[in-house]
């Protein structure tokens, strides 16, 4: 593949850094970062141990909903869209909040304009998500991100979505909440590379993919020229 487009893909990591940045900015002070063991190889494709200290990272921790990590400050749970994971870690952030007296709870988020926990969703959070800690009574104790790395380079030229248990969510479970965020990932991609000359899809999920892409598009101003540009890939298969 040649170079420069190389170099060009590997924009997606920038992007996903940036977008990352602004997480971890928006929440003041350290905290500690407690990641789902699935999500820690492809972070690593994305940022290092060394980039998530410098930005406001203290420790790092593997989730484990039956061995919680010590209570020292503000968590930052990373996650993947899954409830039951999500209902695990609120179990946790319960414990922690049963630890900790009301009043100390109150002065943190004074503090900080914060609560203590900060719930970053990978790739989006779901209705289903705001409803449960509604139901847990921990709405306005948690705050929720969400967070989408598009693409994470595996090698040269080899490009991966890195979502977890996509098959299964929905072809198995016909889940299909996850179709939304790969066609914001796919737009992304023809934002970096070039929207390309013809399209294809394979089977509804991926028709339906790309209807989603087309209304992401719709009202979309383009820029003078920008449909002249000669894209980096002339085909996409859906």
């Amino acid at each position: 593949m040649d170079s420069t487009l190389d170099k060009k893909l590997l924009g997606f990591r920038q992007i996903a850094q940036e977008k990352l940045r602004n997480i971890l900015y928006s929440i003041p002070l350290e905290k500690d970062l407690v990641i789902e063991p699935a999500l820690i190889k492809p972070l690593e494709h994305v940022v290092g141990a060394s980039w998530l200290r410098k930005n406001g990272i203290d420790k790092i921790y593997k989730f484990d909903p039956k061995n919680p990590p010590p209570k020292r400050k503000q968590f930052l749970y990373f996650l993947s869209a899954n409830l039951l994971q999500f209902k695990s870690a609120l179990d946790q952030i319960s414990s922690f909040q049963s630890q900790t007296s009301s009043s100390l709870m109150v002065a943190e988020a004074d503090r900080t304009g914060h609560g203590q926990y900060h719930v970053v969703m990978f790739p989006l959070v779901l209705a289903s998500f705001e409803q449960l800690l509604e139901e847990e009574g921990l709405y306005g104790s948690v705050q929720l991100y969400s967070f989408q790395w598009d693409f994470i380079a595996l090698d040269q030229g080899l490009l991966s979505l890195e979502l977890p248990n996509v098959f299964g969510d929905v072809f198995v479970r016909e889940d299909r909440s996850m179709l939304g965020s790969i066609a914001q990932s796919l737009r992304v991609f023809n934002m970096v590379a070039g929207r390309p000359n013809m399209v294809f899809t394979l089977g509804e999920n991926s028709e339906k993919v790309f209807q989603m892409m087309q209304r992401i598009d719709a009202g979309k101003k383009v820029k003078s020229g920008a449909g002249k540009e000669v894209p980096d890939f002339s085909t996409m298969l859906i």
